[in-house]
């Protein structure tokens, strides 16, 4: 007997799963090829584009792309104008153009991207500049206040802002070497809101900006350590292994980032450095990210702020979920779930129990046939325009 009864009631009164940022990351070899997917595990609003030849990444979001009809940002400089990179956002893929910076011939690169998945806990946004000082820009999806905060002006060749909650009032940082902690761009984070100076990083007149802003949930952590000049030093604070990490040297040095795409003790750069090498974000761990003795990392004394991004398609703790496709869980399985359980794929299950829930999402189908599902122990929510199929004795 499949016990599914109040389960159904409730799946089909449930408008869309509302969880936590979701993100994905992965590399490709460029071949000069125009208009070329590269395949995503969600529809994606936000993609950053690293290359290993000395260029700075170019991003783009939902707002980029329909503000300048398929145009890119450079976190490190160059107007919103630019074209023939990142062209496209779409159903499980991002789209580039033959531009060197994306997809030049022998050149690799790695990239990292973003969905809001209506937990509350990531937006992308734009505003108008208008040089008042002391500016709220209230967000809409994020209610709590944000951990993170990245601006990019539109209509300059200035360097992107980005702030983390650790810094102090009227602190933030640009994404290039050139300079440590700076005033009047983001200045403060607040209760749904962010709030910017008159900088023209921020909020020159007539300009137009782009944001990307995080938090708070518990897929998403930032913090502050003190160097200390140690190889292979582990930094443990988000207490879970990241998919994503940014660090910024506050004295000053690029701004640094690591997916879990990029080898062993390599690292991006934000600007035309490119890659790294040894030394800067070494690895990602169970419990955060590893780092070596670069400056950009661990100079013994300087100050440094991070922020972490971790793959919400958590394992069960008894019946592993390997991140990605389908899942089959047999009844032989005697799967159990204790914590929840994020499932980008079909589900083809026979026998569930336990106090975890499941979640199905991205149009995916639920087969369910020849066991049971403690309803009153496991929860499932499928989301909008996913399929639930019963067989058997179901």
């Amino acid at each position: 007997m499949i016990r599914l009864v109040s389960i159904i009631l409730f799946l089909f009164l449930l408008p869309s799963i509302a969880q936590a940022v979701l993100v994905d990351s992965g590399t490709y070899a460029g071949n000069s090829t125009d208009d070329r997917n590269i395949t995503v595990v969600f529809d994606p609003d936000y993609c950053v584009v690293f290359d290993d030849a000395g260029g700075a990444p170019w991003f783009t979001t939902d707002d980029v792309i329909s503000d300048t009809a398929g145009g890119s940002v450079n976190w490190r400089q160059n107007a919103v104008t630019a074209t023939n990179r990142i062209q496209a956002l779409g159903t499980a893929l991002f789209q580039v153009g033959t531009d060197s910076g994306v997809n030049g011939t022998g050149t690799d690169y790695f990239w990292v991207c973003m969905q809001d998945d209506g937990g509350g806990d990531f937006e992308i946004g734009t505003y108008e500049g208008n040089a008042t000082d002391d500016r709220t820009i209230s967000l809409g999806t994020i209610t709590g206040t944000p951990e993170v905060v990245m601006i990019k002006n539109g209509d300059s060749t200035d360097s992107g802002a980005w702030r983390t909650a650790s810094l102090s009032s009227n602190e933030s940082m640009p994404f290039h070497e050139y300079g440590g902690l700076r005033g009047n761009e983001i200045q403060d984070f607040s209760t749904g809101g962010f709030q910017v100076g008159t900088g023209g990083e921020t909020n020159a007149s007539g300009e137009t900006y782009f944001y990307i802003a995080l938090g708070p949930g518990n897929t998403v952590d930032e913090g502050t350590y003190t160097g200390n000049g140690t190889d292979d030093r582990d930094i443990t604070a988000p207490g879970w292994e990241p998919e994503y990490t940014q660090v910024k040297n506050s004295d000053g040095n690029d701004a640094i980032a690591r997916t879990e795409a990029i080898g062993t003790d390599t690292s991006a750069s934000f600007t035309f450095s490119a890659f790294t090498g040894a030394n800067a974000i070494q690895d990602h761990i169970s419990t955060g990210f590893e780092i070596g003795t670069a400056d950009e990392v661990n100079t013994n004394t300087d100050t440094y702020y991070w922020y972490s991004v971790r793959d919400t398609q958590a394992a069960a703790d008894t019946c592993t979920y390997g991140g990605t496709g389908n899942w089959s869980i047999d009844a032989a399985d005697n799967c159990t779930i204790t914590a929840d359980v994020y499932v980008r794929g079909d589900v083809y299950l026979m026998e569930l129990s336990g106090t975890g829930k499941l979640f199905i999402y991205n149009n995916a189908t639920l087969s369910v046939g020849g066991g049971q599902i403690e309803s009153t122990s496991t929860d499932i929510d499928v989301c909008a325009g996913c399929t639930i199929e019963l067989g058997n004795d179901g």
